[in-house]
């Protein structure tokens, strides 16, 4: 490849990402320009669109959304030449500090809440374990994680906003979130407390040494020693029964394996 057909590629390329700031490389058609400079954004800005509903909603109302996604085709140069990783790059672009003054201060992280949820969506599972119970006593035996699950804390109500509540604060208390891929592959996501939270970050780094329910809600409560042991079980009985109906366990392992 010639070093002046590089230059070309170099300067076409510059201008398709920024037509409002770089020249149009001279010798070539405006109008062929203008077919790649639509074709180029408007696949970018289709596939955030699709990957950030609210999002575009809440800034396409205020008018200011194909400003930001102009900004971001301008200035980010994506570490990936695959489309699915388009919203991965976004999220990143965003979280790095470049939602531009004017825009709602939630921005980043509506989108990556939004964006989780394509994650999960997409999210391989591992097969599960051959010894595998669907049902049995929580606090005897082993609960298993679902493994496509996170638990989510932001600043800003990001579930609740939308296009007709565009302007919030933040909120007094993080808010916690669940989300996980139920068994009919439905992303369903919940709020949870703190505590909650805890508790399931615990039975996921404990995935691989698998502890009863019992000894999960014991170790719990060595943590929280202003609450009365007894409630925490309690408690942490029927939640984990509640989970194991939902999915967001997966079953339960003997403790003798």
């Amino acid at each position: 490849m010639s070093q002046d057909f590089r230059q070309v590629q170099s300067k076409v390329a510059e201008y398709l990402r920024d037509p409002a700031s770089q020249p149009a490389p001279a010798g070539i058609e405006s109008r062929r320009l203008k077919v790649y400079r639509d074709l180029f954004y408007n696949n970018i800005e289709g596939f955030l669109r699709q990957g950030f509903p609210v999002l575009h909603a809440i800034l396409d109302a205020a008018g200011t959304w194909h400003g930001l996604v102009r900004r971001f085709f301008a200035s980010h140069a994506c570490a990936t030449p695959y489309f699915t990783d388009i919203s991965a790059e976004f999220v990143g672009w965003l979280e790095a500090g470049s939602v531009p003054p004017g825009y709602p201060a939630y921005a980043a992280e509506l989108a990556h809440y939004e964006w989780m949820e394509l994650v999960l969506a997409l999210e391989d599972a591992p097969d599960p374990p051959a010894d595998l119970l669907s049902a049995g006593d929580v606090m005897a035996l082993c609960p298993v994680p679902n493994p496509v699950l996170r638990t989510l804390r932001y600043r800003w109500p990001v579930a609740t906003l939308g296009p007709d509540n565009p302007e919030v604060g933040p909120l007094p208390e993080l808010l916690h979130l669940l989300m996980y891929r139920d068994r009919e592959d439905i992303v369903r996501f919940m709020a949870i407390n703190p505590a909650t939270a805890a508790l399931l970050e615990q039975l996921g780094l404990d995935a691989d040494r698998p502890r009863t329910g019992q000894a999960h809600l014991q170790r719990l409560a060595e943590g929280m020693p202003g609450v009365e042991p007894g409630s925490i079980m309690a408690f942490g009985q029927s939640l984990l029964e509640d989970f194991l109906e939902r999915g967001v366990l997966i079953g339960l392992l003997p403790q003798s394996r």
